[in-house]
């Protein structure tokens, strides 16, 4: 995404930053930004930290959620596999 030009966050609890920097040469936050809204959000992980994540916090009118692991309250995804 970032090679057309996307501006990209990526966010994964369980994952150690330095370790997937060192692994994959990507950085990660180490915490969901508090006043971040977003273009388009995948969410691709299943962890229950994301089930009770308050999309509307980073969710702008035409926000386009993508949801992998059918986890999100069904209201804020606009897709799933």
């Amino acid at each position: 995404m970032t090679e057309y030009g996307c501006k990209v966050d990526i966010y994964d609890p369980w994952a150690n930053p330095e370790e997937v920097m060192a692994e994959f040469g990507i950085k990660i936050l180490n915490e969901m930004p508090t006043s971040q809204k977003y273009d388009t959000i995948v969410l691709a992980v299943a962890h229950d930290q994301f089930q009770k994540l308050d999309f509307e916090k980073y969710h702008k009118e035409d926000t386009v959620l993508f949801d992998v692991k059918s986890v999100v309250d069904r209201q804020w995804v606009d897709s799933r596999l």
